[in-house]
């Protein structure tokens, strides 16, 4: 650790080097470079050596006192500007302000992981990945999020809860951020934030009205079963489409069958450690 660094906090190192993206000891030094030198006193019994007094100075309120509490940050506004400001008091005071953009964005990382582990968990109770059906039950999600979005635009102020799948599809796009927020522009005509905070009461609510604005807007069903049966069934009657006969429907049932007994018992044998029996 340098010198200069020393009596900075971590979470003022840390938002410096990544936020602000400007060196820890760089900025320590501008603060020691604007110092006079009758300002180095000697503390005298408490430290045996000469310890430099920060002078009076926005910056370090601003920045040195920048813990990891967002909310609790110095505000740039609050700065009195009637003061003599230095190039480099004025100059990391630019770096502070072009950087208070995110201050609002950045939340406590360990929430935010818990708070995604819960949806992970529900993913895996589903098992969507393992079904037989999985490509049909991810391109109806991906139809279905394009229509709940539309429910965005057409109701404006309005809380919508989306499905287990619409939801998928729904985190999965927020992972491109840029494309993401061109998307929601482009689709709804503002930005869409997924608030995963809101409480049970409020969702159940929001969740009735999202099925009735559903329904009315596209007159599908909003809520549906997507368990491995059912999402079987719609994917093999989707490949068929109106070619199906009566003479066909018992051989597409009997092949759904089929495939669900054989991704099932993969399943287990996966689980309890077996080899992986082979398909007839």
């Amino acid at each position: 650790m340098s010198f200069a660094s020393i009596g900075q906090p971590e979470a003022s190192k840390d938002w410096l080097s990544k936020t602000a993206d400007i060196e820890p000891d760089l900025y320590a030094y501008l603060v020691l470079a604007r110092q006079p030198k009758d300002l180095f006193k000697t503390t005298g019994r408490f430290f045996k050596t000469r310890v430099p007094i920060v002078p009076t100075s926005p910056i370090p309120g601003l920045l040195s006192s920048y813990g990891s509490s967002v909310k609790s940050a110095p505000n740039v506004q609050d700065i009195d500007f009637n003061q003599k400001i230095t190039i480099t008091d004025r100059t990391i005071i630019n770096i502070r302000q072009n950087a208070s953009f995110v201050k609002q964005s950045i939340q406590p990382l360990k929430e935010n992981v818990e708070r995604q582990m819960k949806f992970v968990e529900k993913m895996h109770i589903q098992l969507w990945i393992r079904s037989p059906a999985v490509q049909g039950t991810l391109g109806r999600a991906i139809d279905r999020y394009t229509k709940f979005l539309g429910l965005f635009k057409a109701h404006p102020g309005t809380l919508l809860v989306p499905t287990l799948d619409i939801d998928l599809v729904w985190h999965t796009h927020q992972c491109s951020a840029k494309e993401y927020q061109r998307k929601m522009i482009d689709l709804t005509g503002r930005f869409v934030d997924h608030n995963d905070k809101i409480g049970k009461p409020v969702l159940s609510g929001g969740l009735d009205t999202t099925v009735n604005l559903f329904k009315i807007r596209f007159g599908e069903s909003y809520m549906r079963c997507l368990c491995w049966d059912c999402e079987a069934s719609m994917s093999a009657l989707a490949d068929v489409e109106n070619t199906v006969n009566d003479d066909d429907i018992d051989t597409l049932v009997q092949k759904v069958q089929d495939d669900l007994e054989y991704f099932r018992l993969v399943e287990l044998t996966r689980r309890n450690g077996g080899t992986l029996p082979a398909r007839e």
